[in-house]
């Protein structure tokens, strides 16, 4: 009795169930189409930061630059500082005999300073200017002038 398929058959009828299969999904991959249509996007908004007069270091020597320290808080996600700019003039001084006016600014741009999003801390070297005839009661004084300063939002490459 040979009931049984040969190996031969077995084989030409697999091949053949494989030509099939192959063949049913390039004519699937055949069916392709293009179509337009709109996205979405939401453009996000920036919210006031906060900059006040953070704690100064001791590198300010009559006639020479150093940097000005800020405290940041920023409700936004993360922003980068690009410029500073002098402010409308006025400051302050912890020694009335070492008046702030001793204290200029150096406006700069091209700057490139990360603030995270929160409370942080930021120091923008060269930012202030220490007269060379400031007196002597200067020393250890903390001075302070109104900045501007300029924000933007990250660029990705």
């Amino acid at each position: 009795m040979h009931h049984l398929i040969s190996t031969k058959r077995r084989r030409t009828i697999a091949l053949g169930l494989a030509l099939v299969a192959v063949a049913a999904s390039v004519a699937a991959a055949a069916w392709m189409l293009n179509s337009n249509g709109q996205g979405a996007a939401k453009v996000g908004t920036l919210s006031d930061v906060t900059v006040s007069a953070g704690d100064p270091t001791d590198d300010l020597y009559p006639g020479n630059d150093g940097a000005g320290t800020f405290t940041i808080d920023n409700p936004n996600g993360a922003l980068v500082l690009v410029a500073t700019r002098v402010g409308d003039g006025s400051g302050t001084t912890s020694n009335p005999a070492c008046g702030s006016g001793n204290l200029s600014i150096n406006p700069a741009s091209g700057l490139s300073i990360t603030v995270p999003s929160g409370h942080s801390s930021v120091r923008v070297p060269g930012l202030f200017h220490l007269s060379s005839d400031a007196p002597s009661s200067c020393q250890g004084a903390k001075l302070t002038r109104d900045v501007g300063v300029t924000f933007a939002t990250p660029t990705t490459p």
